[in-house]
């Protein structure tokens, strides 16, 4: 009987886990350096993300396409009709190198309430503070997973314990000596449906290799 009951349990916070992963829309992103600007679009459904990324021309350079339950991650060259499947590697779980502080300091970033959650690794000379709020952005843990090992930022952020439910509004990344290196700031989050399409390599579209090092 206990079993049966515990069953009933685990099957209902499954459910309601699936029901809020559920967030269908789009985000509208900017990166600056010192160097350059680029405009980033996640559209989001189910399981299905698409990141388009552009130059400050608004020129498209790059699409990927991940399903974040089959951890798969295709890059799309839309100028030269391309693909190709990028081999997810092993995540590195190597904590020590890694603080992690979760400060009480607050701001409203774009009309969100954030709390700052600091990431420092002196080996990499580099300090990164995620400005985060708490919504229903839940597809963005299963993101970092995958995307962790291919992206710094996601990288420093994966090593954040209790970080589901979470969203950096604003990440700022710097120097030790307080540099800012580079700034990513969520411009925009619009509940929207998707079609299904934009999650569909198109059929013109001929497959490449990338010899993994």
């Amino acid at each position: 009987m206990n079993q049966l009951i515990l069953s009933i349990l685990l099957f209902a916070v499954s459910f309601l886990r699936n029901d809020v992963n559920s967030f269908e829309g789009s985000i509208n992103i900017v990166e600056k350096n010192c160097y350059n600007t680029f405009y980033y679009t996640y559209k989001v459904k189910n399981q299905n993300v698409r990141i388009d990324e552009f130059n400050k021309e608004n020129k498209l350079l790059k699409s990927l396409l991940i399903d974040t339950d089959k951890e798969t991650v295709f890059v799309l060259d839309s100028k030269n009709k391309a693909y190709a499947n990028i081999k997810v590697k092993s995540v590195n779980n190597d904590l020590h190198n890694y603080m992690v502080i979760k400060s009480s300091n607050n701001r409203m970033v774009n009309g969100f309430k954030c709390y700052q959650w600091r990431v420092k690794n002196t080996k990499k000379n580099t300090e990164i503070a995620f400005w985060v709020t708490s919504n229903d952005l839940y597809f963005f843990e299963k993101l970092v997973k995958i995307l962790n090992r291919t992206n710094e930022n996601f990288m420093f952020f994966s090593r954040i314990s209790e970080s589901y439910g979470f969203f950096p509004m604003l990440t700022v990344e710097r120097t030790l000596l307080r540099k800012e290196k580079n700034r990513i700031e969520v411009v925009k989050i619009k509940p929207e449906n998707i079609n299904n399409s934009v999650f569909i390599i198109p059929s013109d579209y001929k497959e490449v290799r990338i010899i993994n090092s």
